[in-house]
């Protein structure tokens, strides 16, 4: 049987080779916990978001937290993710903030759009608040 005669900077570059290969394994292994990872809020009687938690099932909230549980999205065009306090419409299966004024409406995806479009032209010094008595934006300078 054939020796192979090893150099001494051999052994450094397989441990080096293992060492690689074992953190992209753990790499590899966190990525795939994480991504399947979803978000549920858990609604009351009236569709207000009490929570928010992250698990692999919405039949897991149920079992061990109780309640109603709703899944919620990041990054999904025209969805939201829910908040606590959001409301929840079951018709179009998303989430809003509540309602931050009376004159403001809700858009098809549920993001809330005021009367009068928001400023374009403002200067770096200024900034826009919302005058609901008078149903128009204010321009007000930055402190």
């Amino acid at each position: 049987m054939r020796q192979i005669k090893l150099h001494k900077t051999q052994p450094s570059y397989l441990f080096l080779s293992i060492l690689f290969a074992t953190y992209i394994v753990v790499l590899m292994a966190i990525f795939v916990s994480v991504s399947h990872a979803r978000s549920f809020a858990e609604i009351d009687g009236n569709n207000i978001v009490q929570r928010v938690v992250v698990s692999n099932s919405e039949q897991w909230c149920v079992d061990n937290l109780g309640g109603a549980w709703v899944e919620t999205f990041k990054g999904i065009h025209d969805r939201n993710f829910a908040g606590k306090g959001f409301i929840f419409y079951p018709e179009k299966q998303n989430f809003s903030s509540p309602k931050p004024y009376p004159s403001w409406t809700m858009t098809k995806d549920c993001k809330w759009m005021s009367p009068v479009p928001y400023p374009t032209k403002l200067l770096s010094n200024q900034r826009a608040v919302w005058n609901e008595k008078n149903i128009k934006w204010d321009i007000i300078n930055k402190l």
